[in-house]
């Protein structure tokens, strides 16, 4: 993947043309000239654009899955299984910025950006326009068993200096769009899903720094602070293809440690802060569960987020007394072990099974007169969660 499309499988595969205005001529034809060639072999599908411009392209660089508003940019949608309700999408733009997103038929906006597939973009800029190459892996999409495959798809550029959007399949903008308005691509054959397990075993190793300082009037030092403290785990993902649309994912002892942070945030109310989920065992299917694209529960104009999985493995609830001089406290719950199933099950009917084991928490404090006690923060727990919808 180059971003040149100089291979003959390129000049062979027939272009798609016909791209339609949504914005700012409605129903026109696209301004700059748009050839898209889709093609495959045993391992992925491969999307070619040349986009060819008369004037400099506009970009910018930008962290993955961000919004690109000022710039120019290819959308590729994909509706793998063909089940009208859900799909996927990937994005970049002449800078080569990688976003995707799963997506609802009834949803909105971009779509759920908490899932992040494995696979490979590279453009190219010249003085006619620009040039796009994406591989897209069979392995990261979920689609039926049959041999002869038939797939909605639909294609978005955006010219940024004209305000300009154009689709191929066009829907007026009075119509309802979607995935279930998608064009159907025809023609894939004898594909797999890859391969049918995977094992990441893993090793983990951390240190904390951290002086200690005895407060006024106490005569020892923090018993929980020894100015370097170490900490090592080890741990097991797995994930086993039960069927080419039906996925187990389990995980025991995950560590989470390189996860990005999440914002700080200053919360004054009386309701939890509520967070993206970006742990990869969670975000993987996880619009199965969700009645909402990712919006705070109770939100206008959207339907309430009743499986919240941030709550699996958060920080203790617990306090130490306040009499404590010196406490310990695990920043997160352990969490022991999970698995989970999802899927198509056939017939328009998706199934979600989430369980999940967190181990009791105990927290450490130190009195004034020396003495050590320890006190309860979070109780073991099983989460079950469970979702059937058609």
């Amino acid at each position: 993947v180059d971003g040149l499309l100089e291979e003959e499988i390129w000049l062979q595969a027939s272009p798609i043309s016909e791209f339609l205005q949504t914005l700012p001529f409605e129903g026109e034809s696209v301004t700059e000239r748009t050839e898209v060639r889709i093609v495959y072999d045993e391992d992925a599908i491969y999307i070619g654009a040349e986009l060819s411009d008369r004037n400099p392209v506009t970009t910018r660089l930008a962290r993955r899955d961000s919004q690109l508003g000022d710039s120019d940019s290819f959308v590729f949608l994909v509706d793998s299984y063909h089940d009208h309700e859900t799909g996927y999408r990937f994005w970049t733009n002449p800078s080569g910025v990688k976003g995707d997103a799963t997506v609802r038929s009834n949803g909105t906006g971009r779509g759920d950006t908490s899932w992040d597939p494995v696979w490979d973009v590279a453009t190219s800029v010249s003085d006619s326009g620009w040039v796009v190459e994406m591989r897209i892996p069979f392995s990261q999409l979920r689609f039926s068993p049959e041999d002869q495959q038939v797939w909605g798809i639909q294609i978005e550029r955006n010219i940024h200096r004209n305000q300009e959007n154009a689709t191929y399949p066009f829907t007026p903008n009075l119509e309802r769009s979607g995935v279930s308005r998608f064009g159907h691509l025809h023609g894939i054959a004898g594909i797999e899903p890859g391969q049918r397990l995977e094992l990441l075993p893993y090793v983990v190793a951390r240190g904390e720094y951290l002086e200690s300082k005895k407060p006024l009037g106490v005569g020892f030092d923090n018993p929980y602070r020894s100015g370097a403290d170490h900490f090592g785990g080890t741990g097991l993902d797995l994930k086993y293809r039960l069927a080419s649309n039906v996925t187990l994912d389990a995980t025991v002892n995950p560590d989470f440690g390189q996860v990005e942070l999440d914002p700080a945030v200053i919360n004054l109310t009386a309701f939890e802060t509520r967070f993206s989920e970006r742990r990869t065992f969670f975000v993987e299917g996880a619009g199965i569960f969700n009645f909402s694209e990712g919006g705070p529960m109770g939100s206008v104009g959207r339907p309430p987020q009743l499986a919240y999985s941030r709550r699996i493995g958060r920080s203790p609830r617990g306090r130490v007394p306040s009499a404590a001089v010196f406490s310990q406290v695990p920043n997160a719950t352990t969490i022991l072990g999970a698995a989970k199933v999802t899927g198509q099950v056939g017939d328009g009917w998706s199934l979600g099974i989430l369980e999940a084991v967190t181990g009791k928490e105990t927290g450490s404090y130190t009195t004034t007169d020396g003495e050590a006690h320890e006190i309860l923060v979070e109780p073991a727990a099983n989460n079950f969660i469970m979702r059937l919808r058609r």
